[in-house]
């Protein structure tokens, strides 16, 4: 059984947040320093060595004892980082417990420090596959994998060092996300972290800190421009996908400070299924000295030309300009967008704009309004009457291959991978044996009828098992469709039908998504999977499906 010791403390505070970013390190939190009592020390007659041997977790007595290691990490500038740390440093009866959490690259690391109040400390523990970042906000663990030194993972060790030296032993997980602000850290007993809460504030030293890049989902280029000409739309570039956000009062600005480029968000409004835009060119930013921050340009779409964006009235989407990084101490700036050049559109306006008192540290709190945000629509529900006691075909209109099961037992017995066989011949369409190409429609809400009204009324769809997304937890695109045991309060199992252009879209009612031939392929076996809705003036025959009476029945 596990032992738990309880250490006695002589100073306990609460962990001291803040979010900073130095040398490409983003410190997301450090701990007050804590003080416990020196475990006893052993001096050897003979060489005079100084030995601690540290109290033992619940982890020591049942892992290997590897002995002393080599490598260790020295910690630099710590006195700067805990300067607190100096009223302690003295007393010889005390050692701190204190440690730092950032983000590295792809990782996320915490950082153990040790402070050699002899020449060898013994018996330490660190960390291993139980040792866990709780994300409280969505509930997702990060677990850690390694350790630095890497040979301490999962083992008892002992370090070597002149005393007074600082240790750096390190904790490294998957990095977290930004937004991950309440946190929980499991499995570092050593630090006295069992299920020790993190609440971070955001922004609270954030003067201090640049921000990383942001990310944003990228449009597609449905068409680029040819022979730009401001006055001819039909030259200009078509795009369609944007990053899509919640509703935010138009004109709504985010701002990214890094140390390369400063990146202003505007939150802009869609009013028709396509529409013109233009922005970048001799835009700037002035800062509360007169410094000008010149505009190089708009992520993902052309600076300073037209172009037009496919989408759907009343989406709400980032426009993304990047200029000069802006130093930390800016306080506030003013936006100015000089007046443009006539051209000839409907409702044209090249009109200047200026934008002043806009404070820095609030527009960086409004990043997390810049998040990626679905669409979701309600349309208008089919017609479609079916018979529960009726097999029918669900057949793709672009391609007009049968949707149909391919049994993929990668997954697990009760779930197979959909796929959309050919099935297209001389003699027709072909009907299999096994009823893999043939689905029966349950409504979801009326149990024993033979005969229901589809519309606007949730439905399984049936072969054996229930068509689901394989995931049901995720709202992601792209994922498999598999058929699984029915489960009647997982409404990733729950489809609504709706028309459109004389034929069916097949919508999940989890995420609103629909079932999309992967790139209209023809060949056998073609995938299927679920995907956003295209509403873009190009028809997508690829999320289009006709239903008919299956002329097998079994």
């Amino acid at each position: 059984m596990k032992r738990t010791i309880i250490l006695s403390l002589m100073i306990l505070a609460c962990t001291s947040i803040q979010a900073q970013e130095q040398n490409n390190v983003r410190m997301r939190a450090k701990s007050h320093v804590v003080m416990m009592g020196v475990p006893p020390i052993t001096i050897d007659k003979n060489t005079r060595q100084k030995t601690i041997e540290w109290l033992s977790t619940e982890n020591n007595s049942w892992h290997e004892n590897i002995g002393i290691i080599d490598q260790v990490p020295i910690a630099k500038d710590i006195e700067e980082l805990f300067p607190d740390l100096n009223d302690f440093e003295e007393r010889e009866d005390c050692v701190p417990v204190i440690w730092q959490l950032t983000d590295e690259g792809d990782n996320t690391v915490l950082h153990c420090y040790l402070l050699m109040k002899a020449d060898v400390v013994t018996n330490l523990w660190l960390g291993n596959a139980e040792s866990v970042i709780l994300d409280k906000q969505t509930g997702i663990i990060y677990q850690a994998y390694s350790t630095i030194p890497e040979c301490c993972y999962n083992k008892v060790f002992g370090v070597k060092g002149k005393e007074g030296t600082v240790f750096d032993l390190q904790i490294v997980f998957p990095r977290l996300p930004d937004s991950a602000t309440d946190l929980a850290i499991y499995g570092v007993p050593a630090w006295m972290m069992r299920g020790v809460d993190v609440k971070i504030t955001e922004y609270e030293g954030r003067i201090n800190a640049y921000d990383s890049a942001p990310h944003f989902h990228a449009p597609i280029m449905v068409k680029d421009c040819e022979n730009y000409d401001k006055n001819n739309s039909d030259s200009w570039a078509v795009f369609k996908n944007a990053h899509l956000i919640k509703p935010v009062e138009e004109n709504t600005m985010a701002l990214w400070l890094t140390s390369e480029a400063t990146y202003l968000a505007i939150a802009t409004e869609q009013n028709w299924f396509r529409e013109y835009y233009g922005r970048g060119g001799n835009t700037i930013l002035l800062d509360q000295k007169g410094h000008q921050y010149k505009c190089h340009g708009l992520l993902d779409y052309p600076n300073d030309s037209l172009f037009w964006l496919e989408g759907y009235p009343g989406d709400y989407f980032a426009m993304v300009l990047i200029f000069d990084p802006i130093p930390l101490n800016v306080e506030n700036i003013t936006y100015i967008v000089p007046e443009g050049e006539p051209f000839s559109a409907w409702g044209a306006n090249w009109s200047g704009e200026v934008i002043s008192d806009l404070n820095v540290q609030e527009l960086r709190k409004n990043q997390k309004l810049f998040e990626y945000h679905p669409r979701r629509i309600m349309r208008q529900p089919t017609n479609f009457i079916y018979s529960t006691d009726t097999f029918y075909s669900i057949v793709n209109k672009k391609t007009g291959a049968k949707l149909g099961i391919s049994f993929d037992y990668n997954i697990h017995a009760s779930a197979y991978r959909m796929s959309a066989p050919s099935g297209i011949g001389p003699n027709g369409i072909r009907i299999n044996k096994d009823k893999s190409f043939n689905f029966k429609f349950i409504p979801v809400a009326v149990a024993d009828t033979s005969s229901v009204d589809a519309t606007g009324k949730d439905c399984y769809i049936v072969n054996e098992d229930m068509l689901a997304l394989e995931d049901g937890s995720e709202t992601s695109e792209g994922q498999w469709l598999i058929f699984r045991y029915l489960d009647r309060s997982n409404t990733c199992q729950q489809w609504t039908l709706y028309e459109r252009d004389g034929s069916v879209t097949i919508i999940n009612k989890a995420t609103g998504r629909c079932v999309d031939l992967a790139g209209g392929e023809t060949k056998e076996g073609a995938a299927v999977f679920s995907y956003e809705i295209n509403d873009d003036l190009e028809s997508n025959d690829n999320q289009k499906w006709i239903i008919c009476v299956s002329d097998k029945q079994q």
